[in-house]
């Protein structure tokens, strides 16, 4: 596994998402904008993208977990259609893991992807 952290940094994982192998890219970077502006906790945001899974599904949910050894937490309510999401709920100097599961017609989710982890940079 390589991290390499750039003025626009990003990771590149692969993971396996119960269906398919998925790339899960990871980046943490800063937004041009203030903090609250759009309704944002700040200025940083970390993006999650993968591959579709192979089998039909209706979705994708993502978890996060912050700080090491809390509990994962449901990041959207409803199955994303996209196989990508932004978590603009990030602060600067945190760590954040995160992990995709697929959910079908009847909303039965896959097993866990790979956990996947991200540390945002102090600008």
């Amino acid at each position: 596994m390589r991290v390499d952290f750039r003025k626009s940094s990003s990771l590149l994982f692969v993971a396996l998402l119960i269906f398919a192998i998925a790339a899960l890219v990871l980046t943490a970077c800063g937004k041009n904008r203030a903090a609250g502006q759009d309704g944002g906790h700040g200025p940083h945001s970390v993006t999650i993208s993968w591959k579709a899974s192979t089998s039909p599904v209706e979705g994708y949910y993502v978890y996060r977990r912050t700080p090491p050894g809390a509990n994962y937490v449901k990041l959207n309510s409803e199955p994303l259609k996209a196989t990508q999401y932004t978590d603009t709920a990030v602060e600067a100097g945190h760590s954040y893991t995160y992990y995709v599961t697929a959910v079908d017609s009847r909303k039965v989710e896959s097993t866990a992807s790979t956990m996947v982890s991200a540390t945002v940079p102090t600008p």
